[in-house]
């Protein structure tokens, strides 16, 4: 069911200004008209909400959007145009750190690339000696008779107002150095461009399984130089960490799982035995010359990078634990950390300082027969909400931590992929939970679900005639941002 909301003034004369977008945003936004489409329950769950989001357009206009839901729903919009471009890239928060095995990846080039001497290259030269001149040759080996440990990506990057941490290491570097000086010395690079890799892949080491199968392909020119590189892991295990940064340093937990459709941890080599690890950061002040980075900022930024030597196990875990999201309080001093163990998802408030445990809670079970057990975790100040496998699970964090409901999901499950736990409005006075949120690009204002410990009660999605334009200049640029969704 979609019905017609409001009309709303939303533009202004500022629009003209920008004459690409003037003729098509004049049809299409002088009245803004928006629509709710129900796609389930009955929205009067709403009533007495106000629900705020904004849509943007070019980098330069922007439509605030209020809508007060009652006995008569009513949205408001206020206009903004800014002649220099927005940095709408400041509302992602880019502070990242993630490490994994890649597992596939292919390369080209019209020259001919040059392998180091690594175990990968031997790979790809082993199937290089099998390939005839001009032609391209496909061959299975065992990973296990080339490499005891998973070669692994690693990108860091930290910003803020006085420090600053950008690393990065795409693993494909490990295996051919390219026809470019700069990779021959690849010692040299990696202290360059990523000077706590190595440190870092020595306290973390994740052992090649026997049944790990690489498929090479390899494709030679006339001249009998290699070309082309494909490369693919069969049965390769997941890799990956639970981390959360800050301004002390960076705190991880390594994820090393059998790939299949029971999660089963795998024992990895490391320094200080599965746990929570921190490392703090350190000021960076040695720099390799030559390759490629650019020097340290100066003034009031520092350069940052992981003191690795300086690492520690915080908190133990069992090898058998599977960590699926690590939430750090600085000014508590505690972390709340989602795991899986023994076929339960279960939450542990930890006294980071004391390596004690304050609270566990047992929030649902897994379906053994389930290929969807990879939960979703959304954490507020006052709430977490837990996803997996079609089920909800709301905890209350307002008194004494405790779970409020489980229930499924049912007909809105697929509304809840339109809400993202960054950007959405989360709303709930004890018994109605209420979910707003919108996907980036996505052509609505913003979608709504509501429950309540009896199950779904809403779902109703938003609509703005704004989208309807139709100019290929200006539509590719509308976005839901700034801020993301509200909800009062």
């Amino acid at each position: 069911m979609i019905r017609v909301i409001a009309f709303v003034i939303a533009l202004s004369c500022c629009v003209g200004l920008i004459s690409w977008t003037h003729n098509a945003l004049t049809d299409a936004g002088d009245d803004l008209v928006f629509t709710e489409e129900v796609l389930y329950g009955d929205g009067a769950v709403l009533d007495g909400r106000v629900i705020s989001s904004s849509i943007e357009c070019g980098n330069h206009m922007t439509w605030y959007v209020t809508a007060a839901f009652g006995e008569e729903d009513r949205f408001d919009t206020e206009f903004v145009f800014t002649q220099e471009k927005r940095e709408t890239e400041d509302w992602y928060d880019w502070n990242t750190f993630e490490v994994y095995a890649t597992n596939g990846w292919g390369a080209s080039t019209s020259g001919t690339f040059e392998l180091r001497n690594t175990a990968s290259g031997d790979m790809i030269r082993a199937v290089a000696a099998m390939t005839p001149d001009g032609e391209e040759k496909q061959m299975n080996l065992s990973l296990k008779n080339y490499m005891d440990y998973h070669t692994l990506d690693y990108e860091l990057r930290y910003t803020s107002d006085t420090m600053t941490c950008d690393e990065w290491l795409n693993c494909t570097e490990h295996f051919y150095a390219q026809w470019s000086d700069s990779l021959l010395d690849f010692d040299a690079y990696v202290s360059n461009t990523c000077p706590s890799y190595l440190a870092f892949c020595e306290l973390f080491r994740f052992p090649v399984q026997e049944d790990e199968i690489v498929s090479v392909t390899v494709e030679k020119n006339f001249e009998g130089g290699i070309n082309d590189i494909n490369y693919n892991v069969i049965n390769s295990p997941e890799i990956r960490f639970v981390t959360a940064l800050n301004g002390s340093g960076v705190y991880c937990i390594p994820v090393f799982v059998k790939n299949g459709q029971s999660a089963e941890a795998l024992k990895g080599e490391y320094a200080q035995g599965m746990g929570i690890y921190f490392i703090p950061w350190k000021e960076r002040t040695e720099y390799v010359s030559g390759v490629g980075y650019v020097s340290a900022s100066t003034g009031a930024v520092r350069e940052v990078t992981l003191d690795v030597e300086n690492a520690k196990n915080i908190y133990p875990l069992p090898e058998t634990a599977i960590v699926y999201g690590l939430e750090v309080d600085e000014e508590t001093g505690t972390a709340w950390m989602l795991s899986l163990e023994e076929g339960t998802y279960a939450l542990t408030q930890i006294d980071l300082e004391n390596a004690a445990i304050l609270r566990r809670l047992e929030v649902l079970t897994t379906d053994p027969d389930s290929e969807d057990n990879y939960p979703t975790w959304h954490c507020r100040e006052d709430v977490m909400l837990i996803e997996v496998g079609g089920k909800l699970a709301l905890v209350d964090l307002s008194g004494e931590p405790e779970v409020d409901f489980v229930i499924e999901l049912g007909q809105t499950r697929e509304g809840f992929q339109y809400f993202s736990g960054d950007s959405g409005g989360i709303w709930y006075d004890g018994e109605t939970l209420i979910l707003a949120g919108c996907r980036y690009y996505d052509e609505s204002v913003f979608n709504v679900l509501a429950y309540d410990k009896s199950g779904p009660l809403y779902w109703g999605q938003f609509g703005c005639s704004v989208y309807e334009c139709n100019d290929p200049g200006c539509s590719p640029y509308i976005m839901n941002t700034e801020g993301g969704v509200t909800i009062k």
